[in-house]
C-alpha cells in the first residue's frame, strides 16, 4: 500500500486537496445510488414482464382448454373424432373416437385392435385401402373411406374417415391425421331419400304419362265442343230462321183488321209463338252448357190474365179435355214478376200432361205463392223432362223453386205490385223515328224473302223506309253507292256472308265505314254473337228479332253517332198522352208522382252503383229505370240508358249517368207541364 505523504504542502494546499477527494467521494455515492435506483428499476421491469408472461401463459392455457372442451363437445354433438399419428410413435385420438368405435380406452390405442372392430364384410377391403395409402397417398390430399363396424349393443355403424397424409423431402411418411365420423343416421337418410326419389320419379313417369292421356282426351274433347258448337249453331239457325218468318207474320197479322174471333186466335198464336222463342233460347243455352243468369222482367201482373190465355190454349191444343184454375183471394190483384218466364215454366210443366183433367192452383204460403200442378194421367219421365229443367232455372232466378214429387209445383216470392202500377196500354203504331227530321233509310241484308218482308214491316211501322239487298256482296255494293243511316245484316247469306260484307263495309273510306250495322242472327250461342261483333258489328240480335230490341237498338246506335237522330223532346208525347188518358182523372196525379218518384230513385241507385263498382246493381237499376220510362215515353232516359255499357273505364259511366239525370229531369218538368194541361 501506498502512503501519501502531505508535509510537504503547506495547509492551503492540504485543504484543496481534500476538498477534491470529498468531491470525487461525492460523485461516486452519486453514481453509486444511481447504480442501485437504475437496478432497483429493472428488477421492477423484470418482474411486472415476468408477472405477465406467466399470467399469459395461464391465459393461453386456459384458451387451450376451453377450446379443447368446445372441440370435444363439437365432436361428441356431430359424432366424429379427431386422430394424429407421428412416424415411430403411438396415435393420439380424441376422447371421441374411442366412442365412435366402441372401445374402452385403457392406455395406448393399438391400430390392430380397430382392424378387428370393422365388419367382416369390410375388413379386407379397409386393410388394402389402408396399405395402399401408406404406400402412395399424395400429401396435401384428403383421401375418404367409409365401412360398416360391429358397435355393441348399438349394432351395426357406418363411420367414414377423411386422411390427409404429410411426408419429408424424400417422400417417407412422416405423419398422418384427420377425422372419424359416424354417418349411420345420415346414409340411413340418404337410403330413405333416394328410395323417396325413385317413387318419385316413377310418379312422375305415371303423372306424364296421365297428362299425355289428357292432352290427347282435351284435343277430343275440344274437336266434340267445336263439332257440338257447330251443331248448336246450326240447329239454331235452322229453327230460328222459320221462326222468325213465322212471328214476324204474325206480328204483321195481329196490326191488321181482324174479327173478334180471329183477333183472339192470333193473339194466342202470338203468345204462344213468344213463349216458343223463350223456350228455344232457354233449350240453347242449357245444351251449350253456358246458361248464363236469366234476364227477367218484373211487371204488374194479374194471375187471371196469366192463367186464362194458358188455359184456352191448352184447350185448343187438347180438344175435349178441361185446364181449370183457381186463384188464392189471400194473394194480392196485381203481382210484380214477369209473367211470360212464369207462363213458360206452367207450359213446360203443362207439357208432361196427357190426357184428361187439369187443374191449376195458385195459393199462398207465407213469403210464396204456390203454384200446383194436378192433372190425371203424366207421362213417365215427367220428373227429368225437359220443362222441369227449365222450370227449375227460371225458379231459381226468380228466387225459388219447383217442388219435385208426381205432381209438380212451383215456388216463387210474392211481391205485391204498386197499387198505382198498373201495364200502361200498348199503342197500335209506335212514334215514328226520324234522323235529323227526316225519314231514316235502312238496308236489308236478307236472303230469306219471307224474313225480308218481316223486317220491312217492323221498319215500316217504325216509320223507316228500306230497301233490301240479297247477299253480303250487294249489301256491300249497296252501301258504297247509296245513303243508308243503318244496316240489317243477316249472317247467313249465300255469296257472301253478313261477318264479311261487315269487314268490307268498315273497310271503306269515309264516313261509310261507321254505319251502324245491326246484326241479325240465329245463332243462339254467345262466342258466335261475340265473334260477330269483334268483325264490326255494333249490335247482334236473335231471330226472331223483337219489335222492341230492334226499336232500342236503332234509337241506341243514332244516340251514340253524335247526329241529332231522334225527337229532341224528353218525352214521347204520344205514349205519355196515351198513358194519362188511359186513367180516371182523379188517379193521374197519383200515377205520375209514383212514376217520377221511381225514376228518381231509380237514378240515384244508378248514381251509387257507379261509386260502388257494383256492374251487377248498375245493370238491376238500368233495367228497372228503363222500364219506369218506357211506361210513361220518358225516350231522353231510354237514349241516355241505350248509350251505357260495363266498360271498365269509368269515364264514359260517370257521363252516362249524368246524362241519365239530366234526361230524368227533363222528363219530370216536360211531364208536368203536360199533366198541367
Amino acid at each position: 500500500m501506498t502512503t501519501t505523504n502531505f508535509d510537504h504542502l503547506g495547509s492551503t494546499d492540504t485543504e484543496t486537496l481534500v476538498a477534491v477527494y470529498e468531491r470525487r467521494l461525492r460523485r461516486a455515492e452519486m453514481a453509486r445510488a444511481e447504480a442501485e435506483l437504475l437496478l432497483e428499476r429493472h428488477s421492477r421491469v423484470l418482474a411486472r414482464s415476468n408477472r405477465e408472461l406467466t399470467q399469459r401463459e395461464s391465459d393461453l392455457v386456459a384458451r387451450l382448454e376451453q377450446g379443447n372442451r368446445h372441440l370435444l363437445h363439437a365432436q361428441q354433438t356431430a359424432a366424429i373424432a379427431s386422430f394424429h399419428m407421428d412416424r415411430g410413435a403411438l396415435p393420439f385420438v380424441s376422447s371421441q373416437f374411442f366412442k365412435l368405435i366402441g372401445f374402452e380406452a385403457k392406455g395406448a390405442f393399438d391400430p390392430e385392435i380397430l382392424l378387428r372392430l370393422i365388419h367382416p364384410l369390410d375388413r379386407s377391403r379397409i386393410a388394402a385401402a389402408s396399405q395402399a395409402f401408406f404406400a402412395s397417398a399424395q400429401p396435401g390430399q384428403d383421401y375418404r373411406y367409409e365401412h360398416r363396424l360391429e358397435r355393441g349393443e348399438d349394432g351395426l355403424r357406418w363411420l367414414r374417415w377423411h386422411i390427409r397424409i404429410m411426408r419429408d423431402a424424400g417422400g417417407h411418411f412422416q405423419s398422418v391425421f384427420g377425422t372419424l365420423q359416424d354417418i349411420t343416421e345420415a346414409r340411413t337418410t340418404d337410403r330413405r331419400a333416394r328410395a323417396l326419389q325413385l317413387i318419385a320419379d316413377r310418379r312422375t313417369a305415371q303423372l306424364m304419362r296421365l297428362t299425355d292421356d289428357l292432352l290427347r282426351a282435351k284435343a277430343e274433347a275440344d274437336a266434340a265442343h267445336g263439332a257440338h258448337s257447330r251443331f248448336l249453331a246450326m240447329t239454331s239457325h235452322d229453327i230460328r230462321t222459320p221462326l222468325n218468318g213465322l212471328l214476324g207474320m204474325i206480328e204483321m197479322l195481329s196490326a191488321s183488321e181482324l174479327p173478334p174471333m180471329q183477333r183472339r186466335m192470333v193473339d194466342m198464336m202470338r203468345d204462344a209463338g213468344d213463349q216458343l222463342r223463350l223456350l228455344v233460347g232457354d233449350i240453347i243455352d242449357i245444351a251449350d252448357m253456358g246458361a248464363g243468369e236469366l234476364q227477367l222482367t218484373p211487371e204488374p201482373t194479374r194471375l187471371a190474365n196469366l192463367f186464362d190465355p194458358l188455359a184456352a190454349l191448352w184447350q185448343l191444343r187438347h180438344p175435349g179435355h178441361v185446364l181449370r184454375w183457381q186463384v188464392d183471394p189471400t194473394l194480392p190483384e196485381l203481382l210484380l214478376l214477369d209473367g211470360r218466364r212464369v207462363r213458360q215454366m206452367l207450359e213446360g210443366l203443362l207439357g208432361d200432361c196427357e190426357a184428361g183433367l187439369v187443374e191449376l192452383a195458385a195459393t199462398r204460403m207465407g213469403d210464396m205463392m204456390r203454384i200446383s200442378l194436378t192433372a190425371e194421367t203424366l207421362r213417365d219421365d215427367s220428373e227429368t223432362g225437359q220443362g222441369r229443367v227449365i222450370a227449375r232455372r227460371i225458379a231459381n232466378a226468380m228466387g225459388g223453386s219447383v217442388a219435385d214429387g208426381t205432381m209438380p209445383a212451383i215456388n216463387v216470392p210474392v211481391v205485391a205490385a204498386p197499387d198505382m202500377a198498373i201495364p200502361v196500354p200498348q199503342l197500335a203504331e209506335p212514334v215514328p223515328l226520324r234522323v235529323a227530321g227526316r225519314v231514316p233509310h235502312v238496308l236489308i241484308a236478307e236472303d230469306v224473302e219471307t224474313n225480308r218482308i218481316v223486317l220491312g214491316s217492323l221498319l215500316e211501322r217504325m216509320g223507316c223506309s228500306h230497301a233490301f239487298a240479297v247477299d253480303g256482296a250487294v249489301a256491300v255494293a249497296a252501301v258504297t253507292g247509296g245513303e243508308f243511316d243503318a244496316v240489317l245484316m243477316d249472317v247467313m247469306m249465300p255469296n257472301m256472308d253478313g261477318a264479311e260484307a261487315t269487314q268490307r263495309i268498315r273497310a271503306m273510306a269515309g264516313p261509310k265505314a261507321q254505319i251502324p250495322i245491326i246484326g241479325v242472327t240465329a245463332h243462339g250461342l254467345q262466342a258466335e254473337r261475340d265473334a260477330l261483333l269483334a268483325k264490326g258489328m255494333n249490335v247482334c240480335l236473335t231471330k226472331p228479332v223483337d219489335t222492341a230490341q230492334l226499336r232500342e237498338a236503332l234509337v241506341s246506335l243514332w244516340a251514340r253517332s253524335g247526329d241529332t237522330r231522334v225527337q229532341d223532346s224528353p218525352l214521347d208525347e204520344v205514349v205519355f198522352t196515351a198513358a194519362f188518358t188511359a186513367l180516371p182523372p182523379q188517379r193521374r196525379q197519383g200515377l205520375l208522382d209514383q212514376a217520377l218518384g221511381d225514376c228518381r230513385a231509380q237514378a240515384q241507385a244508378l248514381v251509387a252503383a257507379h261509386g260502388k263498382q257494383d256492374v251487377t246493381a248498375r245493370r238491376r237499376a238500368a233495367h228497372s229505370l228503363k222500364g219506369v220510362a218506357g211506361h210513361f215515353g220518358g225516350s231522353a232516359i231510354l237514349v241516355a240508358l241505350a248509350a251505357l255499357t260495363d266498360e271498365s273505364d269509368p269515364a264514359p259511366v260517370v257521363d252516362a249517368v249524368n246524362r241519365v239525370e239530366q234526361a230524368a229531369n227533363s222528363l219530370f218538368a216536360e211531364a208536368r207541364l203536360h199533366l198541367a194541361a
